[in-house]
């Protein structure tokens, strides 16, 4: 089911309950993913909506074929008592149906056994309002997939760091005197330097994970992609050019 709007009162929990998975789905951020949607450059091939009924039937053989490593029950349990001192609380049904869920994220991973790690399936079960959303993906990821939580608070302190990096001001660099023009660039070069720790810190969990946490390189790519975005337009007012892409920023 979808809606624009969280149950307003308790009396409708009950329902809710029934609906396993929470997805809040947001507004395209990035302006070149939004043109794609208004004006996509190539046909679209329809993404089948369905599967086979003997496709699930495997799927759920393998489901059931599935053991459980003896380190789990004592992680759900943390996770349950942390959630709960958090004010939050999941009904025994809601329990149920989430092990389920596990177990099925678990052999659609290739996995022979249920691990801890695949407990970070919780993150999208365990909440019921905006404001728990943080609070219960960082109990449940401290303890599923404590690299990705670690990457995550210093991919999201790089993120709102660089939305103070001077991009305007560089872009009009060529048109200042020397000494304001060098006070820029060292400034902006102090601000880069201050930032490599946490990108230090990211790839140290991004070698622990040996790369097999999809969404901790992808939020090590990402933090990498806009730090390397903010060198080159350092870069290029140090050499007092101008490029047409810091120009538009400049006149906005």
């Amino acid at each position: 089911g979808a809606s624009n709007e969280y149950e307003a009162d308790d009396s409708l929990y009950a329902l809710r309950d029934r609906f396993l998975v929470t997805a809040q789905i947001n507004g395209i951020a990035d302006d070149d993913l939004w043109l794609e949607l208004l004006l996509p450059s190539k046909a679209r091939t329809p993404l089948p909506g369905t599967i086979s009924e003997s496709v699930a039937d495997l799927l759920r053989q393998d489901v059931q074929a599935l053991g459980v490593s003896p380190d789990v029950k004592p992680a759900v349990r943390t996770i349950k008592s942390a959630l709960m001192a958090n004010g939050i609380v999941l009904s025994d049904r809601r329990w149920k149906n989430a092990m389920g869920l596990v177990k099925a994220w678990a052999a659609l991973s290739g996995a022979t056994e249920v691990k801890v790690g695949h407990l970070d399936v919780l993150e999208h079960v365990a909440w019921r309002s905006p404001e728990q959303r943080p609070i219960a993906a960082s109990v449940i990821l401290t303890i599923a997939a404590p690299d990705r939580e670690v990457v995550r608070g210093h991919y999201h302190a790089i993120v709102a760091k660089l939305r103070d990096f001077p991009y305007k001001d560089l872009a009009r660099a060529s048109t200042m005197d020397a000494d304001a023009r060098a006070s820029l660039i060292g400034a902006a070069g102090q601000f880069l330097a201050e930032l490599d720790d946490a990108m230090a810190a990211i790839m140290v969990r991004v070698r622990a994970s040996q790369g097999a946490d999809a969404q901790v390189m992808q939020m090590a790519q990402d933090a990498e992609r806009k730090i390397d975005s903010a060198t080159d337009a350092l870069n290029l007012a140090q050499r007092g050019r101008r490029s047409s892409r810091l120009s538009s920023l400049a006149a906005t």
